[in-house]
């Protein structure tokens, strides 16, 4: 067992310090008292080391644990903001497909607008134009009927005369699509100028009459139509205006959720690039930790 302690740097120094009181005499209660401060001292250094050694073990715990929980919560974030800006783009990118399609139909209801109140703009002024020709024509007609009506009552020609001479004219200067209709009336009117027949009278009259209702007729049917067509159109025109007062809504909305989103995806990937980084950076505390 000596031979052992011996060996020992310090053990060697015990025994020589026992040799050395032995070879003096000491009392043995000396080197007892020696050797019971050194193991207390001993005794002490080992408790404090010891307890640094629980107290770091203590700390590399409490900090290894804050790490993995910090990892933890980062690698969650950027898997939840991950998904999020993929769904975003998704959003985004539909978004913005909409926002063009909206447009695009905006831009044809517009023209659908302009072009529909030019068609019904130019299709009221020829049927105002045709209207009015039809309107001369029957005054004129109906002027010759009266005429007609005074020479079969007796009216002499002579006083007549001159309104019967604008008749004529009139109807000679139609140049209208009833033009052709006049011609035989015209020959008609004019023989009567120059050789008054009851029987001739009569039929002249029924020919005006004939021809009056007749165009009365057409003008009629064609203000009916005039009036379904502009009926119609202000359907549709305010069809087309609540479509375009929609579509005007729905590009404001769209453009507003395209700012929203794209602000959005500003800042997810703000954020995916913060967590991102603290990850790499707790990851190599965390490495550094261990190995300490």
């Amino acid at each position: 067992m000596l031979a052992e302690i011996d060996q020992d740097k310090f053990g060697s120094t015990i025994l020589s310090t026992v040799a050395l009181n032995i070879a003096v005499e000491s009392p043995f209660e000396e080197i007892t008292l020696l050797i019971d401060e050194i193991l207390t001292e001993i005794n002490n250094d080992q408790a404090a080391a010891d307890e640094k050694n629980r107290t770091d073990q203590a700390t590399f715990d409490e900090t290894i644990n804050g790490l993995v929980n910090q990892i933890r919560e980062h690698k969650d974030a950027i898997e939840t903001l991950t998904a999020s800006i993929k769904d975003n783009e998704e959003i985004l990118q539909q978004a913005k497909i909409d926002l063009n399609q909206a447009n695009q139909d905006y831009d044809e209801t517009i023209q659908a607008i302009e072009s529909g109140t030019a068609q019904r703009e130019a299709e009221h002024s020829r049927w105002a134009e045709e209207d009015y020709e039809n309107s001369i024509s029957i005054a004129t007609l109906e002027e010759g009927v009266k005429l007609i009506n005074h020479i079969i009552h007796g009216v002499a020609f002579a006083q007549i005369k001159s309104r019967y001479d604008k008749v004529l004219d009139k109807l000679r200067d139609n140049q209208n699509k009833h033009a052709s209709l006049f011609k035989p009336l015209i020959t008609s009117l004019t023989q009567l100028a120059t050789k008054l027949n009851y029987e001739n009278v009569i039929k002249i009259l029924e020919l005006l009459q004939n021809i009056r209702n007749g165009i009365v007729e057409e003008q009629t049917i064609s203000r009916q139509a005039e009036e379904r067509a502009q009926a119609d159109w202000e359907v549709l025109l305010s069809h087309l205006t609540q479509q375009k007062q929609s579509l005007t809504e729905k590009i404001n909305r769209l453009n507003a959720l395209i700012q929203s989103t794209t602000d959005l995806l500003a800042r997810l990937n703000e954020s995916l690039e913060f967590h991102t980084a603290e990850l790499a950076g707790d990851e190599s505390t965390l490495a550094a930790q261990k190995a300490w």
